[in-house]
């Protein structure tokens, strides 16, 4: 088994029976959203095709993700999805604003990720209080032995990046601002995956219900350091 824990501005798009995880492209807003993936580069075994300006930081297993589709080794093919804790935990979108609906051909993404194999989990941010402002990530646990596959395939047609990992390694995806700023506006980032125009969302991320949200326990190094109670780039639901 191995664990997927997804970081900032990701909604997560229902698609019968699976989920499509959407990092809505936050490149051009302040702060810029940094898109990658982060893993214990000891855990590293191959690496092909990654351009040097996609290397955030080589020596430290961070991978910036161009636009692109992600695949990981025993997610993306048809199979048994537990949501239920998800579900049960998630804000969504469109209970937020009304009008609110996605075409995953249109929203203005980053990288997109199918999700059809594993547990997706809720949590709050590690070391957080259980504060109604405390962000939300997801934790996917998948059951999976053996060597790890990431497939990254470039929308622009260039040739597709792969990363070999050890078996068991933890991954972070995240897609938030690697500077230690926090600005309320991280929220809207969302409307970015909106089909309509009009479909506008507050700054600020729904609260979190009291005693739902348990905090992960998750000892990545993504969650190193200063921990802020008041992250506003939490991780969504989606609508129906």
């Amino acid at each position: 088994m191995y664990k997927v824990q997804f970081v900032g501005a990701i909604c997560f798009l229902r698609q019968n029976g699976s989920r499509l995880a959407l990092l809505p492209d936050g490149s051009d807003i302040r702060p810029k959203h940094l898109a990658r993936i982060v893993v214990d580069p000891g855990m590293v075994t191959d690496e092909a095709n990654w351009p040097r300006r996609n290397r955030v930081q080589r020596n430290l297993g961070e991978y910036r993700l161009p636009s692109c589709t992600v695949t990981l080794s025993g997610v993306d093919q048809p199979g048994q999805l537990d949501t239920s804790d998800h579900e049960r935990r998630m804000p969504r979108l469109q209970n937020l604003q009304p009008l609110f609906r996605i075409d995953p051909n249109l929203a203005d993404t980053v990288a997109t990720i199918p999700i059809r194999q594993g547990t997706l989990i809720a949590f709050r941010y590690p070391k957080t209080l259980d504060e109604p402002d405390a962000s939300i990530i997801s934790e996917l646990r998948v059951n999976h032995d053996g060597p790890i596959t990431v497939v990254v395939t470039p929308r622009d047609g260039s040739a597709v990046r792969t990363l070999l990992l050890e078996p068991g390694t933890e991954i972070a995806i995240a897609n938030d601002t690697p500077d230690d700023e926090s600005i309320a506006e991280h929220f809207q980032i969302y409307e970015k995956l909106a089909d309509d125009p009009r479909a506008r969302l507050e700054p600020m991320p729904p609260p979190n219900p009291p005693r739902l949200l348990p905090p992960s326990r998750s000892e990545h190094r993504i969650f190193n350091g200063i921990i802020d109670d008041d992250l506003q780039c939490p991780n969504t639901g989606c609508c129906p």
